[in-house]
């Protein structure tokens, strides 16, 4: 099962290391009869596993591969709690290696383990950003909304990745985070996907998310407008004690055409969370043009993590 975890590519999702994959082949080959390499091995290439195409991290009507998504718990419990696990794997580094005066085995297994703690932190720095949401000027104790329902496509799905904004949102916040999402749906079909949810319990509120597909598969802004109404509708038919946030979409490449949405009224009570066009294309996208890379997922959790709170000193 572990192996499974390395048939996968390292897409678009991450660094584009194609070359991983014929390294990693020759790499077992060496490892072979070697357990304690081999196992250092392993950690390195599913850390940096990014998320396969095929699955959904979320309930969502996709099918998935259970061998594949054995690993997520740990990768997301990681993103949550980059300063605890990098100050426990260094606390215990630091302490085999005071245990390894005593013995030369210990002592290298410490410079290994040292090794794997920096390698930890480059992961969720680097490729992550795990860490940088935690300097947000925001009070987590003056958030008073705690049951958060986040509907979308793949970029909602995507927020519940290590690098994902629901899942930064959670590191952040004391929040419940529920997500109905589907990858590549259009606005209609994720209608669809609310009208069959069965979620009965109380949601204080709901974030929205759509048109980026309805864009690509050719319909215009008042085609894009009038289904993201109908979504809106459903959902207040849907939950009715349930307060509506429409994120607004975000620039993005099409055929290789830059496109901006002209603004939505949907999401009038929710600012662009992005400062400039240009900038945002450039720095906050993978190679797609489409999805957020994890400073994107960064920007947007900021963005909304201080919008939670200006709504909460709203309410009191």
């Amino acid at each position: 099962m572990l192996l499974f975890s390395l048939c996968h590519s390292l897409s678009c999702n991450g660094f584009s290391w194609s070359f991983v994959d014929n390294w990693q082949v020759k790499r077992l080959e060496h490892f072979r009869g070697n357990h304690r390499n081999l196992a250092v091995f392993l950690f390195v290439r599913i850390s940096l596993r990014a998320p396969s195409p095929y699955v959904s991290p979320v309930p969502a009507p996709i099918h998935s591969h259970p061998q594949s998504q054995m690993w997520d718990p740990l990768l997301i419990f990681l993103a949550m709690h980059p300063f605890l696990v990098c100050s426990l794997a260094l606390l215990v580094s630091i302490l085999l290696f005071h245990l390894g005066n005593k013995s030369i085995k210990l002592r290298w297994i410490s410079v290994m383990s040292l090794a794997l703690t920096l390698g930890l932190a480059s992961i969720l720095h680097l490729r992550w950003d795990s860490f940088s949401i935690h300097f947000t000027d925001v009070n987590p104790e003056d958030i008073k909304t705690k049951q958060l329902l986040f509907i979308g496509d793949s970029i909602t799905c995507e927020g519940t990745r290590p690098r994902g904004f629901i899942t930064k949102l959670q590191s952040l916040l004391s929040i419940e985070a529920h997500v109905l999402c589907e990858r590549e749906a259009k606005t209609h079909e994720i209608i669809q996907l609310v009208e069959n949810s069965s979620i009965e319990f109380p949601i204080d509120l709901i974030i929205v998310q759509s048109g980026i597909n309805d864009f690509i598969d050719g319909s215009s802004d008042e085609q894009t407008l009038d289904a993201q109404c109908k979504l809106v509708a459903s959902i207040r038919s849907k939950f009715p004690k349930s307060i509506v946030w429409f994120l607004p979409i975000h620039p993005f490449y099409k055929d290789g055409e830059l496109i901006s949405p002209k603004p939505s009224p949907l999401s009038s009570d929710f600012a662009n969370w992005w400062e400039s066009y240009k900038s945002f294309t450039q720095n906050a996208l993978i190679s797609d043009g489409i999805h957020l890379n994890a400073r994107g997922h960064t920007c947007l959790t900021s963005n909304l993590a201080k919008k939670l709170a200006s709504f909460s000193q709203n309410t009191l």
